[in-house]
């Protein structure tokens, strides 16, 4: 059965694709399925590209940022990263802020990591915060405060 993008069955499929991928990426403890990186990725492609799916865009571009079932591309990992930062991923802004903070665009960089502090999920709040920190404490005081208020724009321009 072929679901539509856009139907009323769209979020099952792509949540459906999504936790196929998970298992792969991590695979079952005592069962037959074991760790597959690259049929991981094929899963969170098809929810990502098929049904704009957020958090599928979000791990495929971390698997591209640390080369896992695909080889590294950052250019690849930003691409992916932007697409699930664009429907308010917290994991993809900081992740994409810390890209773009090491690629020497600091205050965007600082701002995108401090935005997504403020919309983590608590799950995700201690490695975003470290993130942050780090790259909060690397900067000049004059970045830091215009980071503040960048990142304050980006929140009340949620999607």
């Amino acid at each position: 059965m072929e679901v539509e993008p856009g139907s009323p069955e769209e979020s099952y499929v792509s949540d459906a694709l999504l936790a196929l991928g998970r298992y792969l990426k991590r695979g079952i403890p005592n069962s037959p399925v074991k760790a597959d990186s690259v049929a991981s990725q094929q899963y969170y492609m098809r929810a990502a590209a098929g049904y704009g799916n957020a958090e599928a865009q979000f791990e495929i571009g971390r698997q591209f940022m640390l080369g896992e079932g695909a080889k590294q591309s950052l250019r690849q990992a930003g691409q992916w990263l932007q697409l699930a930062a664009d429907k308010g991923h917290a994991g993809a802004q900081a992740m994409l802020g810390n890209l773009l903070f090491q690629k020497g665009k600091l205050v965007k960089g600082l701002a995108m990591m401090t935005a997504a502090l403020e919309r983590a999920k608590p799950t995700d709040l201690p490695w975003i915060r470290s993130m942050q920190e780090e790259a909060f404490a690397l900067s000049a005081e004059s970045d830091r405060r215009t980071a503040i208020k960048l990142a304050q724009d980006i929140l009340d321009n949620r999607p």
